[in-house]
């Protein structure tokens, strides 16, 4: 999620920082909550507010994307807004899990999307679930 902040002079918003960018503002300080919710609305709609490093992540996912496999796509989606997937969901919607699952984390990791000690998805064996790493869940909302 974007983060917001604002610098009052006067009891007037003067300044609206959103990640690295900063816009010159005039408007009363009882419209921050207005002003923030607009911007958090437009990073939804995808409106990036940073600069090169993200936009060279964003091609690493990109790539990473194009590399998966169907089976690995249908595996990633099923995370579209969940940090957290049954396991047997994920069998019944995706087919035999080890292989593609073994697939997602080398390819995340050669991207240098997640550390090359940490898997794509961590299984928690108690709750019978698959947590998604959250430095892939940018990859699931490009899905």
């Amino acid at each position: 999620m974007v983060e917001v902040k604002f610098e009052v002079c006067e009891g007037k918003v003067t300044k609206v920082i959103v990640e690295d960018y900063e816009f010159i503002a005039n408007a009363p300080i009882k419209s921050i909550g207005e002003i923030e919710e607009l911007f958090k609305k437009l990073n939804e709609l995808g409106v990036n507010f940073s600069r090169k490093e993200d936009i060279e992540e964003e091609k690493k996912i990109k790539e990473f994307i194009k590399s998966l496999s169907a089976r690995q796509k249908c595996i990633l989606i099923q995370f579209k807004g969940k940090n957290a997937v049954k396991i047997d969901e994920l069998k019944n919607k995706c087919g035999d899990l080890r292989g593609p699952l073994a697939g997602l984390t080398r390819k995340a990791q050669s991207l240098g999307l997640i550390e090359k000690d940490k898997v794509a998805l961590e299984p928690d064996w108690e709750n019978r679930v698959y947590r998604l790493n959250p430095k892939l869940k940018k990859v699931v909302d490009f899905l």
